[in-house]
Order: structure tokens, then sequence, then C-alpha cells
């Protein structure tokens, strides 16, 4: 039935036998059922609402990230600290001074070495199939470089072509022919074997300065390294030099002297190019026509189509960088001058010194100690991966390794962030007091031009990389490799340095650095992960701490110097250091830049959870998380500061400086400063 009939059916049925009080006693019960229930009901909704507020207020972040991140703050903080007292008490009270022995352990390191470990085991890994074909190479290589046995073998290897290069005369004594070495060719074969050719020219493939994209050989003085100072006065490098030459075969008299003789050279040389260096003349951007009729003594064109072994090859006409004539006639005349003896003496051994840390256990059988091929705290592993990322245009390993820990969704966020970032850098410029109109116009123009890299090169950088390593000893697969190396990177010259700069990219350290003639920020794959940046935590953890970590970088990019730098001066107590004048600055520009482009970011995509089960809002952590990095500050240096109160005074400085914490943690005064930065 229709609902207004069955209404009316019910009145009927209710009312149509009831007498007047009846019916007077039933509506008043009625009323009265009613009012009881919508009492219940309301009585309900009001404590559902007030169990909804509670839980509202006890909800948080609860992923393990973010209970992992709740524990480290718990464990770190002195709760019975008042932060607007002093804010490091609080944030670090909990946290065991690092000792001197262990100054260098700190966050970072740990971070460092976990990303090592990881990485090492994926060159360690078992050559799979599904393998990138120069995952594979890599893996061979590396494998044979851990093998220390094959070092014996090496050493034969490499004797031998010493021999094909024509010879290393302390080595041949009178049976090295004198006739039929030319220095030149000498260094031709050795390019072709893959071994160090640039003892005594370089040439290199740079991006060139009169084309806008476009690469352009150049022709160099190459560095001439003393190692050996480091480690020996002259008298024992003397002796460890002979000492090497006599484990190849060399006789002892004849070892000593002419190894005192191509020691002499190399500081001949060295001299000559620290005072080259000292001149700092501009390269010569030339044909190589013009280039043969200014400096005859070589065939140059012949010289670096022999180097560089490109298809096609340069000719006359092609334009390279030169350095100064006063330069290079200085250079090539006194490696010409030379006897013969002495130039094959000196390139050989420059050789064998590329290869000692390949032959070491060879020389340690013959009681020599080769102290400087192995830096004394680095594995086996850690040298062999980074021999390999040197060679390796970059390194396939390090490649897809860091395209696994870097995820689309992760570099979009980090991309963002960083956005936010320099769009706070624009801000802060408009309201800054110690920078003049120049100098915050050329902070802007910086800011608005700076480059940012942080990612791994995509998989199809390895398009042009072909590498034909054979099995064999490490130095043979090495050799083979540097050659491959060498013929990939010149064979970029006809390719645009928009589409193939990563060729050029390399895994760093934990560092970020900011390349100021390029305007190129480098930030290293490594520092973003762990405490840094984690994708699965609150943004205010990681705009925070990533402000720490580029806090060099953001004040570079306002032009950061110690000129500016001492205008604000007033701003720290007296007697501070200049280094912790430094410091305190990039804190304060850090925290100013950082939490600004994090509420910019609330303000687009709303408000994010607290950290469960702290009780602390998302801005007061955002103080706080960075803690990790400022608990345990990992500078040498720095530390000695930290035992005196120096860096407490630092981040009394950063909190007097920045109203905004002391808002977020409702202090109720301010210190009033001598002079305002922003």
């Amino acid at each position: 039935c229709e609902l207004p009939k069955c209404i009316r059916d019910m009145k009927k049925s209710i009312f149509a036998s009831r007498t007047k009080s009846e019916i007077i006693l039933i509506t008043v019960v009625i009323a009265l059922t009613i009012i009881t229930l919508t009492l219940i009901i309301l009585l309900a909704r009001s404590r559902a609402s007030d169990a909804l507020g509670q839980q509202e207020e006890v909800r948080g972040c609860r992923n393990q990230t973010c209970i992992t991140e709740a524990l480290e703050i718990l464990r770190r903080v002195n709760v019975d600290v008042n932060p607007c007292e002093n804010f490091h008490a609080f944030s670090c009270g909990n946290v065991e001074p690092l000792s001197d022995k262990h100054l260098k352990y700190g966050p970072f390191t740990d971070m460092v070495e976990n990303f090592r470990t990881r990485l090492e085991k994926k060159f360690s890994e078992e050559i799979l199939p599904s393998d990138h074909v120069l995952v594979q190479t890599e893996k061979r290589l590396f494998s044979a470089c851990m093998n220390e046995t094959m070092e014996y073998v090496s050493f034969k290897t490499l004797r031998d072509a010493l021999i094909f290069a024509g010879g290393w005369p302390v080595v041949e004594g009178n049976k090295w022919n004198e006739v039929n070495f030319d220095w030149i060719q000498a260094t031709f074969t050795l390019r072709q074997m893959g071994y160090l050719h640039s003892t005594f020219l370089q040439l290199d493939i740079v991006e060139d300065p009169k084309k806008n994209d476009g690469y352009i050989f150049q022709v160099s003085i190459p560095a001439v390294d003393d190692v050996y100072s480091k480690h020996f006065s002259t008298e024992e490098t003397n002796g460890f030099m002979a000492d090497v030459a006599i484990a190849f075969g060399a006789e002892i008299h004849r070892a000593l002297g002419e190894m005192t003789q191509a020691l002499e050279f190399l500081l001949d040389l060295q001299w000559i190019r620290t005072n080259i260096e000292e001149i700092q003349d501009e390269y010569q951007r030339i044909t190589v026509d013009q280039l043969q009729k200014k400096h005859g003594s070589l065939d140059w064109l012949n010289y670096i189509n022999q180097i560089t072994r490109t298809t096609p090859k340069i000719t006359g006409e092609t334009y390279i960088l030169f350095p100064s004539e006063t330069s290079m006639d200085q250079w090539l005349s006194t490696v010409m001058k030379a006897p013969k003896r002495l130039q094959a003496n000196y390139l050989m051994w420059r050789v064998v010194e590329d290869n000692l840390p390949f032959v070491t256990s060879k020389l340690r059988s013959e009681k020599i100690k080769p102290k400087f091929m192995l830096e004394e705290e680095q594995t086996r592993a850690e040298f062999c991966i980074d021999i390999l990322r040197e060679n390796f245009s970059p390194s396939p390993i390090d490649v897809l390794y860091v395209r696994e820990i870097l995820p689309q969704g992760k570099v979009d966020q980090i991309n963002q962030l960083l956005g936010y970032f320099k769009e706070e850098l624009m801000v802060l410029l408009d309201n800054i007091t110690w920078l003049n109109d120049d100098e915050t116009a050329t902070a802007r123009e910086k800011i608005e031009e700076v480059s940012i890299s942080f990612r791994a090169p995509d998989e199809h950088v390895f398009l042009g990389m072909k590498y034909n390593v054979s099995s064999g000893d490490f130095i043979t697969m090495l050799s083979q490799l540097k050659k491959d190396n060498l013929d990939y990177l010149y064979g970029l010259l006809r390719e645009s340095p928009k589409d193939t700069k990563l060729a050029w990219w390399k895994m760093t350290g934990d560092s970020s650095f900011h390349l100021m003639a390029k305007n190129e920020i480098e930030i290293s794959p490594t520092i973003l992960q762990g405490f840094i940046f984690n994708e699965n935590r609150p943004n205010y953890l990681n705009y925070a701490t990533m402000g720490m970590a580029l806090k060099n970088i953001l004040y570079k990019l306002l032009g950061g110097s110690t000129e500016w730098a001492n205008k604000v001066a007033c701003n720290l107590k007296e007697g501070i250091a200049n280094f912790v004048l430094y410091h305190a600055l990039t804190h304060m520009i850090s925290a100013k830049v950082s939490y600004s482009a994090y509420k910019r970011w609330v303000k687009d995509h709303g408000e994010e959870l607290k950290l469960y089960p702290l009780d602390y809002t998302p801005e007061q952590l955002f103080w706080m998380s960075p803690g990790e990095i400022y608990c345990h500050y990992t500078d040498s240096i720095f530390n000695s500061e930290l035992q005196n109160g120096t860096y407490n005074n630092v981040l009394k400085e950063v909190l007097n400086n920045n109203p905004q914490m002391l808002e977020d943690f409702k202090c109720g005064f301010y210190i009033e400063n001598k002079c305002t930065l922003y």
C-alpha cells in the first residue's frame, strides 16, 4: 500500500477503540519515547564524535618507515630540556658523543658504507644470461681483479707488453736497440694495446668553447704526478724504482743508475709543468694545418688520427685546442732533447707504475713494499670497483643500480622538492639585506639557469659502447677495456654533448657540489636515501634533511662568499671562528629555504600526518628531524667545536634568526638580534 494510506490505517487501528484519557496517555508515552530516543541518538553521536576526534588526534603515519623515524627521534631527544632555551640539548640530549677515534663514523659514513656494501654485492653477483652484456663484462672484470693469484700472470703480461712497445732499457741492458726506438711510435703502440700512452702528450675530447653543441679534440701537456714524495724520501724513491726494475729483470747497478736518471727527468718535467700551470695561458683554437705550420716537430695530423682511431679520420681543416706556443715549445724541447734511452726508461716506467697495483703479489714476493698502491683503509673490492668506474663511461652496474634505487616516482618527488627550493631561493633574494643590486641580479640569474643532476643516465647511453673484453689475466682484460673505452669517447667527436654528456657520468661519494663555471649542481645518488630522503615518510622530514644536506649548495647559489659573509657577522657572538661563521650562515639559509619550501608544498598538497606515536606537530618534527645530521657532525675540525660548545652557539644563532621555529615550539619570547639576515 502507499505510505500515506498505511499511515491513515495505522492511525485508525490504534485510536479507534480507545477512550479519550487512554488516547492522551498513549500520546504522552509516544512523545516521551520519541524524546528519549532522540536524546539517546544525540548522545551516541556526541560520543562517536568524541571518539572520532580522539582517534584523529592519535592517528598518524604508521608504516614501518614512520615508526622507525619516530623511534630514532625518541632515542635522540631529551624531553627534560626546553627546546626554546637550548634546542641542541633538547634535540640531541640523549645522543652519546663520538670519541676522537670514531669522529668520522657519523650518519653520512654509515649511509655511504651501506651503499657501498649493497653495490659491492651487485658487482660480486653471479653472471646471469639475463644480465645486460655490459654488466656481464664488468662482472667478469671485477672477478678477475679480485683474484690476486692472477697478479703473477699479469706480471708476465706487462713485461711482454713493454718489450712489444719498444723495450725497457734498464731491464734489457745492452740488448736494447736504441736505433729502432721512437717515443712517438712507442706512444702509438701503447695506445693500440690499451696501456698508458699519455706520458709526453695528452689528447682529450672536450666541449667546444666556440660551438654551442659540439666536441673538439684538445692537445695538452700531461700532468706529472709525483706520488713518491708522499711515502718516500728522494733516496728511498730511487731505491723503490730500482727495486721494481730489478724485479722485472734489471741488473742491480744498472737499475740504481738509470732509474735515478729517470727520477731526475721526472722532476724536471714536473717543474716545467708547474711553471706552465702558473702562467695560465689560454688554449688556441686552430686547425691542424695551422698547427703544423707553427709546430713542425711532429706530424700532428698523423698523431691525432693514430691516437683517436676515429672513423672517418680528421683532416687538416679540423679545428683543435692547443696550448700556447711558448708552453708547448718549452715542453717538447725538453722531451726531444733527452737521450732515447732516458725517454724510453721514463716512458716504460710510467706504464709500469700505472699497473703496479695489479702486480703487487709478485713484487711482494720480491720483498718490495709498494705501499702507495692501495689506500690503507681501502678493501680489495673497493679498489677493483674504483678501477672499473675509471675505465667505463659510465659503469653499467652503477647506472643500473642507481636507476633501481631511484625509481621514477622517487625521482619526481626529488625534482619537485628541488623546484620548491629554487622558488624559495628566489623569494629569499627579495628579502635579504646583505646583497647589493648587482649581487642580487647575479644570484637570481644563477638560480634561474642552474642545472641540477642527481640520477644515472638512461640505458640508451650504452648503445655506442662496445667492449671486446676476452677472458685472461686482469691486465690483459683491463687494457682491452681501456682501449675500447677511449675508442668510444673519441668517437663522440661528431655527436652532440647534449645527447652524450652523461657518458662522463661517474658515481660519486657522499657529496654534492656546485660546478661554478657551468652553473651545474651534481648531487650524488648516494645521499638520496636513508635518513636524507625516503619516499615512504612524510615530506616534513625529507625537506628538512635535504635542506641540511644541500646547505652549502644553497649558500653558493646565493653567491656565498667570505666577503659578504662578513657583512652579517654581527649575528654571531664575538670570538667564533670564521669557519663557524660560514656554517652558521649555511644553516640559517638552508633552514629558511627548506622550511618555506615545505610550507609551500603543504599549501599545494595539504597537511601531512604526524609521526605515530609522537606528540609533535609536523612543523616541530621538521626542526627536529635533521638531528641525525647535526647530532653527529662528522667534520673533524668542527667536532672539536662541538666539544667546547661553539656548535651549540651556532644552533642558538640559527634559532635566534628563525622566529618561525620559536613560533612552532610555542616559545613565549624572541631574542632580538643586532642585525637581520632576511
